[in-house]
């Protein structure tokens, strides 16, 4: 059954969108009418039972937001205690990973050839999860295949809401006190779905309780048919907002007409769990990929507490963030191109879990990571040109069915500092209607060449980026 409700609070942030097409929008009305309940509709500023405009829309204490959309949910309740097992966590994050270096190595040698990359396969996986469940044939073949859904459909969704809640659990409380003072953990994550509201009496029940039960969102219904550049600014800020800033712009065009748009945002600020002080950070020489150099603010900290491996042809550092789960990963390759020609997930997944607690010299550069490309090229050649060339196979959303996507964007940024770590994704679908203590150090780590980056969480393996910096100064 579709009920209408107040907008539900939605957990935390990341950020992916679809957009779906006009296509059969004409005789949506005449042909839903039979098959799912009316579903009422009210101009804004009208009152109606069931129906509430205005409140917080997330975990971001918000509060006094204004709601800018009415929504709809199913009756069925969010499951808090997903129930996957220990095989499920681990495929999950390997296939992950697997995903992550996918797009590394077709955009680094593609678009981002000799620049900075990164990506959120966490993000990416999550967006499309949602469109993966009202998904049949080959299209859905194809997503299994390029996307590494490799659990199986209902499982896939278990286990992406484990993981999801797992990550929420990171989050922890700023922390003042006469002995310590540190900053808060903020790690959250959200789902949104718009539909264009002339098509709300086509939605099917099914899509409705797989976004409740796995996603912890409803459907907010949006004018794309005569406000839809309106809205795409206000999904925009939506994001914006998700993303403390860090992602703007995403969307660059809502068709008119356009069906659905499906959101999943990423956010993580945290603090180092020993910060480098400012005092250590000098000014140091970075070899770039041509041999030549450049001077950037080399952070150091001495002694840390953190974990540290290294192999043939490369060592590798785990710097912990506050709580000693989450990390920022950092493997520094003899030569960036050899150990790239050789990088899957087991190797780095490998690495990864291999590496051992120990106390490291560390110094690493200041550095940020940003890239915003269209991923519509990179999942076509990766193994999946049905879900752009046709939508026969978008079933389960509404009844009249939708057009293939149209386009696939995909922004992450990483941010770091002698404090911590900033980091943010968000992708978008768009579819149309076409320390402590004195300690003699074991290792030292100085990152003063290009590198491997991946921030993880390392109880449950999860890989929330992956990326690689050849150029600490690029985003200055």
């Amino acid at each position: 059954m579709i009920e209408w409700e107040p907008p539900r609070h939605i957990r935390g942030m990341t950020s992916s969108k679809l957009l779906f097409p006009r296509r059969f929008a004409l005789a949506a009305f005449a042909l839903t009418a039979l098959t799912l309940p009316a579903v009422a509709c009210t101009e804004a500023g009208e009152e109606e039972e069931g129906v509430d405009d205005v409140g917080d829309d997330d975990g971001d204490d918000d509060e006094g937001e204004m709601e800018l959309w009415e929504s709809v949910h199913s009756e069925l309740d969010y499951d808090d205690q997903p129930d996957a097992d220990e095989v499920e966590r681990l495929d999950l994050a390997m296939d992950q990973l697997a995903l992550g270096l996918d797009l590394y190595h077709y955009m680094g040698e593609g678009a981002f050839e000799g620049q900075n990359v990164v990506n959120s396969p966490v993000s990416i996986q999550t967006a499309f999860g949602m469109l993966y469940g009202a998904t049949e044939g080959v299209t859905k073949t194809q997503m299994e295949s390029t996307l590494h859904f490799t659990l199986g459909e209902e499982r896939q969704h278990v286990a992406m809401n484990w993981q999801h809640l797992q990550l929420a659990s990171r989050e922890m409380p700023k922390l003042e006190s006469e002995f310590a003072n540190e900053d808060p953990v903020i790690l959250g994550t959200a789902n949104r779905a718009w539909i264009n509201e002339a098509r709300s009496e086509e939605l099917i029940p099914d899509f409705l309780d797989l976004l409740a039960v796995h996603y912890d969102t409803g459907v907010y219904l949006a004018d794309f048919n005569s406000n839809a550049d309106g809205e795409r600014i206000a999904i925009n800020g939506w994001v914006a907002d998700r993303t403390h800033g860090l992602v703007q712009d995403l969307i660059p065009v809502i068709p008119d007409g356009s069906s659905m748009v499906l959101v999943n945002t990423l956010y993580l600020k945290a603090p180092w769990a020993t910060p480098f002080e400012e005092f250590a950070t000098q000014t140091a020489s970075f070899t770039l990929l041509d041999g030549s150099t450049r001077d950037v603010q080399m952070m150091q900290q001495y002694a840390m507490n953190g974990y540290y491996g290294e192999g043939e042809g490369y060592a590798a550092v785990g710097v912990p963030l506050r709580g000693n789960s989450l990390e920022l990963a950092l493997v520094l390759p003899e030569d960036l191109a050899s150990f790239e020609a050789g990088l899957d997930a087991e190797t780095l997944g490998g690495i990864l879990e291999g590496m051992d607690y120990a106390t490291i010299d560390t110094s690493m550069p200041r550095f940020e990571l940003r890239a915003k490309a269209s991923l519509k090229q990179a999942l076509t050649d990766l193994g999946m040109p049905a879900a752009f060339d046709n939508g026969e196979d978008f079933t389960g959303v509404l009844t009249n069915g939708m057009g293939p996507i149209f386009d696939v964007i995909h922004e992450a940024v990483i941010l770091t500092d002698e404090g911590g770590i900033e980091a943010a994704a968000a992708t978008a679908i768009v579819q149309d209607e076409g320390g402590g203590g004195e300690l003699e150090p074991e290792y030292t780590f100085v990152a003063d060449k290009p590198f491997v980056v991946v921030v993880y969480d390392r109880p449950s393996r999860t890989p929330l980026f992956v990326g690689r910096v050849v150029d600490p100064g690029a985003g200055d």
